[in-house]
């Protein structure tokens, strides 16, 4: 952080590169602060407006273990994508908060703009309906998933075995 504090006292903004390294050094409750303080640089700058850079402050506020921070600063964004959902998703099941997690999934899924799930988006939300035991959701997903390509990756399918499994369904697993 030491790098941080230079470039503010030198009155410098930071490159952009450089912004998305700070940010990802911020990674629990103890390095929420310096986060903050850096969210302040980039608004400051006109960062803000990257999608890059507001996705990396989505994720060190959701890894720092402030997801309702996090939450903000998705609602305050004007173009959200696929990769900005899946941060705040991830972020939601790495905090516990996998009923959240389900709710962004399916506000995701009812968005004007067309944002479909992908790869990635599934491993999340398998994971969350098998820590919440919501077999009936979990279903949902995996036939979501038989009707998308997605069904014969290794990974989706290593996922939806564990989800099986936490559920209590070694059959199906």
């Amino acid at each position: 952080m030491y790098l941080f504090e230079m470039i503010q006292q030198e009155g410098r903004v930071c490159s952009h590169p450089t912004t998305l390294c700070l940010l990802k050094s911020c990674i629990n409750q103890k390095s929420l602060i310096r986060g903050r303080s850096m969210n302040d640089h980039i608004i400051k700058n006109g960062q803000i407006f990257d999608v890059s850079i507001a996705t990396s402050l989505i994720d060190m506020y959701a890894k720092c273990g402030s997801t309702d921070e996090a939450q903000r600063m998705f609602d305050a964004l004007s173009i959200k994508n696929v990769v900005t959902w899946n941060v705040l998703i991830s972020g939601c099941i790495l905090g516990g908060q996998n009923a959240r997690a389900l709710l962004l999934f399916e506000r995701m899924k009812k968005q004007k703009e067309a944002i479909y799930p992908v790869k990635v988006t599934y491993l999340y939300i398998l994971k969350a309906c098998g820590g919440l035991i919501a077999v009936q959701k979990g279903n949902l997903i995996y036939h979501d998933i038989i009707r998308s390509v997605f069904d014969v990756d290794l990974m989706v399918g290593n996922c939806i075995i564990d989800f099986y499994v936490k559920c209590g369904l070694l059959q199906e697993a």
